[in-house]
């Protein structure tokens, strides 16, 4: 296949390649061949062959879809609202959905949780239009993924059941991971450790049963955080250290940015203060360079850490190792947080 796309775009075919590239998008972005992906549909688009606003409109879909993981936001909403300017032209609702989810999951990742609730709340009636379940249940997971960063937990765990009882019925396995995720994180939010801890362990059970690396790294950054509230440190920085690996290889920035915050949380319940705090500035620089801000969620346990950090060295010395932290590679800072918290073995 990657003989088939190289010939084709450079020139052997390159409708026939573009076409190949819209097709693949969605097995490169499910398996977490992000990087070659992203390189393929980039090339894809930059082919010059005249095709169909459709097929155009599925590389751009593809490409913003792929791009967010890997860090590049800003690439990523362009990229989708074109796809989705080309498909309300052509008319299809199905594929005007796909653009429509993709956005809200973007704005949701940035913060902007008016500009989601609208892209989703079309996407719902579209999918309702076209009585689509599978669609519907996406659509709703979403829309309790907003509610609950607004800390509305009923209204989130009213629509995240029925998000989940969508997805049982249609005997749809791919989005569970996400919903059992997503109420976990409640659960947790509120103190129910225990509830959810059995949630993230289903969600990694199935993300792992799917062949999902990246759900199966948020699952189990998910429960090391837990765990780490239990006081059960050396679990934590053991299933944090797999989470780090699985992101580092599929090239997920954000994902490792995640996992390097979560390990400075751990780190500072260990009073291992300098670490956390190099972690933290590494996470900060990471975060800068493909421009995800923390979302308001995440920010209230984030700040809390650098409060703790702040207090316990001083301002002075936390200024200074946060800037050995941000001024690391990310090479540097992988091979730093792998080597750096022991060598715990995960039991997950």
């Amino acid at each position: 296949m990657r003989a088939a796309l190289e010939w084709s775009l450079r020139g052997g075919n390159r409708e026939v390649g573009v076409r190949l590239a819209a097709a693949l998008w969605q097995f490169w972005f499910l398996s977490r061949y992000l990087t070659e992906g992203c390189i393929w549909l980039e090339k894809a688009l930059s082919a010059g062959s005249e095709v169909s606003k459709a097929v155009r409109a599925k590389v751009l879909c593809g490409a913003g879809a792929i791009a967010a993981p890997q860090g590049d936001l800003g690439r990523a909403l362009t990229l989708l609202e074109e796809s989705l300017i080309l498909r309300r032209e052509v008319g299809d609702r199905s594929e005007i959905w796909e653009s429509l989810f993709f956005l809200g999951k973007r704005a949701l990742e940035a913060g902007d949780y008016e500009s989601a609730s609208d892209f989703y709340e079309e996407g719902l009636a579209l999918a309702r239009e076209m009585e689509d379940r599978y669609c519907i249940a996406r659509v709703l997971k979403e829309l309790g993924e907003i509610k609950f960063m607004q800390g509305d937990y009923r209204r989130a765990a009213d629509l995240l059941e029925e998000s989940l009882i969508l997805y049982r019925t249609v005997g749809n396995r791919i989005g569970l991971p996400n919903a059992l995720r997503t109420m976990g994180r409640m659960a947790h939010a509120q103190g129910e450790y225990g509830p959810a801890m059995d949630l993230f362990k289903e969600s990694l059970v199935l993300s792992r049963e799917l062949g999902n690396k990246l759900g199966a790294a948020i699952s189990l950054r998910l429960m090391a955080h837990v765990v780490s509230n239990q006081g059960d440190f050396s679990r934590a920085n053991a299933l944090l250290k797999e989470a780090l690996v699985l992101v580092w290889e599929m090239g997920a920035k954000r994902g490792i940015a995640r996992s390097l915050e979560v390990l400075a949380i751990v780190a500072l319940a260990q009073d291992r203060i300098e670490q956390a705090v190099r972690f933290f500035g590494a996470a900060e620089a990471l975060r800068e360079s493909i421009d995800v801000p923390l979302v308001p969620y995440d920010r209230s346990w984030h700040d809390r850490g650098v409060t703790a950090a702040r207090f316990a060295l001083g301002e002075e010395r936390v200024a200074t190792v946060w800037a050995e932290g941000r001024s690391m590679t990310m090479e540097q800072v992988i091979e730093y947080a792998l080597t750096a918290v022991g060598k715990e073995k995960c039991q997950a």
